[in-house]
Formats: structure tokens, sequence, C-alpha cells
């Protein structure tokens, strides 16, 4: 029974160790249970001399035995049993600290990303919040652009239609002035010879027919002579006041100059102006001149002296009885119109030029005779579109001389198209007569009754 004893307290040592059982254990209980029944046979009597109550002790202390090896079996069970489970519980810690860690990573690597994911929206907030202060600064300066632009830009300037009709006004003046004042002689630029004893008129011939060479034209075409007046006007009144490099009439060439560098400037500096943004300060220029009471003054004394430089010339040409009725206002009103034509055109937003379509001796092509006007050189008329002229092979009519009266253009900005609003008047002396036809005879309503009524006498008369 001490043995057991031992025995039991040995495996419930092992047991609360939580050591793993083996063989060797239940080979230690079956020992201890054949030592004990050893010991019980030694000291029992032999034979049949044992006492019931022996044999009961005997028996009662097998059966609890037996009672100790079941529990044991059972404790060895149920050790076997939390054996596994601890393995199995090792196992699940094991595979739990392994997904730990691996969450614990992608934890790490998701706030490594969201580390980086915040820094750039910041980065993004700070472009953004940069952005968003560009664009207003930007809506300034375009709203400061275009208020300057609007303040630059003339209140009032005329349109293409009304520029046109004004230039047109102003060659009718000319050829109408030119007509009442020269038409009734032959030749008067039989004269121009005497306008060489003159410094002036001298001056302006060498300037607009000898460096021209149309002194040529002057003397192989008597009947031109009015014509090649009027381009002479023409040529004094564009030169003086109508010009595309002038400023203002009578404006110093110093000042005109700093003017025209300061435009071509706004071209090539940074930044840079368009065209229209220049046309825009050029007109605000010539508003701002034209306001002025000093440079008015000037704008009139230098248009006197450019008409009396004018007058000088044209009156060598008249006889001398005739020089008396020359129409002297009528000249001026003509520089008058000229000066209102160049501040309206300087005025405007718009490019407009004076369009000199061809040189001496240029062959005139019947196609070309669509796109300017023509004045026959031998009846100093215009050709009528009903007039009927005869070409050569190679498309020749005529030979042109001289351009009257330049066209007038409107040229177009950044790669526009130009618009001609005003065809030019050129002479031109043809290779074949001109055959022009009659215009048909308007009869009146009277005319009509007269020509019933002797009708109607011639048939009573028969």
């Amino acid at each position: 029974m001490a043995t057991s004893s031992a025995d039991r307290g040995t495996v419930g040592r092992r047991v609360r160790s939580g050591s793993v059982p083996t063989r060797p254990a239940q080979e230690t209980t079956d020992g201890a249970q054949e030592r004990a029944m050893s010991a019980l046979s030694i000291t029992s009597p032999p034979g049949n001399l044992q006492s019931p109550s022996r044999v009961a002790v005997r028996v009662a202390q097998q059966d609890s035995l037996l009672e100790i090896d079941e529990s044991n079996l059972n404790l060895v069970s149920e050790l076997n049993h939390a054996v596994k489970l601890n393995a199995n519980l090792k196992e699940h810690i094991r595979c739990a600290d392994a997904e730990l860690k691996s969450t614990v990573q992608q934890r790490d690597a998701l706030q490594n990303m969201l580390t980086e994911y915040e820094r750039r929206e910041q980065s993004k907030n700070g472009e953004l919040v940069q952005a968003k202060a560009d664009i207003q600064h930007l809506k300034k300066c375009l709203d400061d652009c275009k208020e300057r632009i609007f303040k630059m830009q003339p209140l009032e300037h005329l349109t293409d239609s009304e520029i046109a009709e004004q230039y047109r006004t102003l060659c009718e003046s000319i050829s109408d002035w030119t007509d009442s004042q020269f038409g009734d002689y032959d030749n008067p630029l039989g004269m121009l010879d005497a306008c060489f004893a003159t410094e002036t008129p001298a001056k302006l011939i060498h300037a607009y027919l000898i460096r021209d060479h149309l002194m040529e034209v002057v003397k192989k075409c008597p009947t031109a002579a009015c014509p090649i007046i009027t381009y002479l006007i023409h040529r004094h009144v564009y030169q003086s006041i109508l010009r595309e490099s002038l400023c203002f009439p009578g404006l110093d060439s110093k000042c005109e100059e700093f003017v025209f560098f300061m435009a071509n400037a706004m071209k090539h500096n940074e930044p840079r102006r368009d065209e229209d943004a220049i046309a825009f300060w050029l007109s605000e220029v010539q508003r701002t001149l034209s306001n002025s009471p000093y440079l008015q003054g000037v704008r009139k004394k230098h248009l006197h002296q450019q008409c009396s430089e004018l007058e000088e010339m044209l009156k060598t040409l008249l006889p001398v009885e005739q020089k008396a009725s020359f129409r002297s206002q009528e000249l001026r009103n003509i520089f008058e119109e000229g000066a209102d034509l160049a501040k309206n055109v300087r005025l405007s937003p718009a490019a407009y030029r004076y369009q000199q379509c061809c040189n001496v001796g240029e062959p005139l092509l019947g196609q070309q005779m669509d796109g300017i006007k023509v004045i026959d050189q031998a009846t100093a008329q215009l050709i009528r579109p009903s007039d009927t002229f005869k070409a050569n092979r190679d498309g020749r009519v005529g030979e042109m001389l001289c351009v009257i009266q330049p066209g007038l253009v409107r040229r177009g900005r950044n790669g526009g198209r130009s618009i001609t609003l005003v065809k030019a008047t050129v002479l031109c002396r043809f290779d074949h007569p001109v055959v022009r036809r009659r215009k048909a005879k308007k009869i009146t309503g009277d005319e009509l009754d007269s020509t019933a009524q002797r009708k109607t006498g011639d048939g009573e008369k028969a």
C-alpha cells in the first residue's frame, strides 16, 4: 500500500507538471500492484488458514487498487488529451502570431501609404491653393487689360463703308475741281516748262513727274492733261496728309519717329503686344494729338502751307488772264477733306493703305480690268462696262501709264485677307482703239406727245 501511494504521488506530480506520460509509467503502476500482491501472499498464512476478514480486506484492497488504476488511466487519457490540446493551442498561437505579424506588416504598409497619400494630398492642396491664387491674379490682370484696352479703344470711329465713302467724295472733289479749273483748256500741261522757273513748282514737278518717270507720258499724251493734273493733286495730298508714315499733319519729324519707334518696340519687347493692341494705342495717340489746341494750330498751318505750294504750281499752268480766277477756296476745301479723312483713318483701329497698283510701262491685261478703273489716254474718259476693246493673244490690251487715284484697301491682320474698298483709277494707253457704244437717248413724255401729234397731222393730210 505504501508503494502504491508513492506511485500515485509520482504520477500525480507528473500530471501536475504537464509532462507527457509514457509507457514506462504504466509499467511502474503494474509493478507496484504485483509487489503489493506478493506482499499479501507472504504475510498471509499458508493454505486455508486465512480468516474471512482478512480475505475481505484483501479483496477491498484489490478493488481499491483497481479503482486507482482506473483513475490513473483516466488521468493519463485526460493528460494525453490536454497535451494534444496544448499542441493544438501552440499551433494556433503560432499561426495567430504569424497572422498578427502579417497584419502588422500590412498595417504598417497601409500606414505608410496613408502617410504618403496625406503628404501628396497636402502637396496637391498647396498646389491647388497656389493655382487658385494664380487664377485670381490672372483674372485680375485680364480685367485690368480689358479695362485698359477699353479705355484705349476709340470712343467713335468710322466703319469701312464710311471711310470708303469719304475717300470717294475726296476723289470726286479733286476730279470736279480739275474739270472746272482746267477743263476748258486744250493742253494746260504745255505750260509745264514755266514751272521750272520757280523753286516750289520745280520741286513738286521733280518729285511727282520726273522722279516717277512720267515726263514722257506728259509729252506724248496731251489729251490726258486733266487726268495727269488730277494725279498731281492726289499725289501732293497723299504725300503731305494721307501718307501712312505720317502720324499727324505738321508734327515734327522727330516726334513722329518716336511714336512709330514705340509702336514698333511693342511688337518685340516682352510681353509682346499684338497688332490690335498697338492699333488701339496708335488711335489713342491720334485722339490725344487731335484734341491738343497747339497741334490743331500746327495742323492748320501745315494744310495752308501745302495748299499754297500746290496752288503756286497749278497757277503756273494757267494763262496770265486766268490766274485771277483761280479757285483757291475749293482747293483748300480739298485739303480739309483730305485731313479729315486722314484723321478718321488714324482714329480707326483698322489698318488701311492706299494701293499703287502699277508702274509706268506695265502691260494691261484684260483680266485686270475688273479690279481697277481705267481712263483711256486717247479720250481722257473712263472705260465703261459697255465699251469693247481688242486683246492680243497673250491677253494684253494696252499699257499702264500712271495711277491717277490710288485704291483704298483695308489690310488684314494676323494672316487675314485684305479687302479693296475703293478701286484704283489708272491711266492707260490701249493697243487698239476702244469702241464706245453710244448711249440710247431717253425720250421724255413731252417728246412722245409731240411725235404722236406729228404722226396724226401727217395722217390727216394724207
